[in-house]
């Protein structure tokens, strides 16, 4: 048995994989150990940028509200 588990499903059933140089791949979701989902990852490099225009959007409608009080 495996003493690893996958990030993304949480199996313990790997394969190693010759195509990637013998890496361990989940048996149940195809990822490879050591990777998490990979839009999470993209998340995470971007911070938040990503939430920038909601902010902007929000700053302008607060901007709104106190000029029209």
């Amino acid at each position: 048995m495996s003493p690893y588990r996958c990030n993304s499903c949480g199996s313990k059933e790997f394969r190693a994989d010759r195509a990637l140089a013998g890496r361990l791949i989940c048996r149940n979701c195809g990822l490879p150990l050591g990777n998490s989902n990979r839009t999470s990852s993209r998340k995470r490099q971007s911070g938040f940028s990503s939430n920038l225009p909601y902010l902007y959007i929000v700053l302008g409608v607060t901007i709104l509200v106190i000029i029209l009080r």
